[in-house]
């Protein structure tokens, strides 16, 4: 019979099976997707890793920062604190040695004291308006600080009130006695301390309060100061020299003011 042709090419089916192997070995190639996933996750935990440790160090260094910022705080404090006692020191230091220099000027003058401020007549008293009543008021006011002057050179430890006239006719401001709140002031200034000043119902201009302020600075220990007046004009300055003056007065204990 007539021969039958053999044909060479290969089947449909072999084709399709050596199509496949091909695609396979290409996928085991590049690697399995499920290859990938992990390959992924790996990564993400690599990075995962190196931010909790990049963090853990920020915590640290935080940490250290905030120490160190609390110890200078802490040294910035005690430095502070260490200026302020030096500088009260200083004030206390700087009153005294005031002190000492006025307590030195009057000394130098009174090697011989008397009582040297000058009489005031009572024709004075008149002459400014003042009636007969206060012009014998006066008068015991003059003998009233004569007196604590003497009583404090002779080293007592008096209350002075010599300047209290509560409850008593008002002490008007006037020229002619600043000799005499001189006398009372320098007999404080050169004592060992007096226990208490009184100063009541009476007017005191700059001048007045600048002799006598300075001279309580360190001498007293109480200051009881009622209805003090002061010139409209003058009243500013007046609180400033009472102010500067207290505030220097480091021994100063009681003070009252009305």
């Amino acid at each position: 019979g007539r021969a039958t042709a053999v044909s060479m090419e290969p089947s449909r089916r072999s084709r399709g099976d050596e199509g496949r192997k091909r695609k396979l070995e290409a996928s085991n190639r590049k690697g399995s997707p499920v290859g990938s996933d992990l390959d992924f996750k790996a990564l993400l935990d690599q990075h995962s890793e190196q931010m909790r440790r990049m963090q853990s160090q920020i915590d640290g260094l935080v940490a250290i920062k905030s120490t160190l910022q609390a110890r200078l705080d802490g040294q910035a404090e005690s430095q502070a604190q260490e200026v302020n006692e030096l500088r009260e020191k200083c004030e206390v230091l700087e009153a005294r040695c005031s002190s000492l220099e006025r307590s030195i000027q009057v000394l130098r003058k009174d090697v011989n004291w008397t009582y040297s401020a000058p009489d005031i007549p009572r024709s004075h008293w008149i002459e400014q308006g003042r009636d007969e009543e206060y012009a014998h008021n006066m008068e015991e006011c003059l003998g009233r600080i004569k007196q604590d002057v003497e009583d404090i050179r002779k080293g007592e430890n008096i209350y002075c009130r010599c300047l209290d006239y509560y409850d008593q006719m008002a002490i008007l401001p006037d020229d002619a006695l600043l000799p005499h709140f001189k006398e009372l002031a320098d007999a404080i200034q050169l004592s060992n301390g007096i226990g208490e000043i009184s100063i009541d119902n009476i007017e005191l201009h700059p001048s007045a309060l600048g002799i006598l302020f300075p001279a309580m600075e360190g001498r007293l220990k109480g200051i009881d100061m009622g209805r003090i007046r002061f010139p409209g004009p003058d009243v500013v300055k007046c609180y400033e020299i009472i102010a500067a003056s207290i505030g220097r007065n480091h021994g100063l204990e009681r003070l009252l003011m009305e």
